[in-house]
């Protein structure tokens, strides 16, 4: 029993980072994106040399942050509002790549404004 559960919460912990499809981000400005059928967008962020990022989001429910391997760094938002507004100040991992995943209304648009 006890390898069976290990197994099960490997398949939970590993689900997440599968299948994601970003785009490429300059992470100045507004960044629009739609939201796929899933409900879902991503983007590439830069590597940057300092790493703290402010950011508003816009139609998005849940954010998270991952590293170059898919691996989540951290959780932004959880179980927001979809039609409402998230100020958020957050540290991206320095001189690596970082990718934010953003989920909200299937069809929908999102918007991203950083800086």
């Amino acid at each position: 029993m006890k390898r069976a559960w290990s197994g099960l919460l490997l398949g939970i912990v590993t689900l997440p980072a599968v299948a994601v499809t970003c785009e490429h981000s300059s992470l100045q400005g507004d960044i629009q994106g739609k939201f796929d059928a899933s409900g879902e967008v991503c983007f590439i962020l830069p590597e940057l040399s300092e790493n703290y990022v402010s950011a508003t989001l816009n139609g998005v429910t849940d954010a998270r942050l991952l590293d170059a391997q898919n691996r989540r760094i951290r959780t932004l938002v959880e179980n927001g509002p979809a039609d409402g507004e998230h100020t958020l100040l957050f540290a991206l991992p320095v001189k690596q790549n970082a990718s934010l995943v953003l989920h909200g209304e299937a069809g929908k648009p999102g918007v991203f404004n950083g800086g």
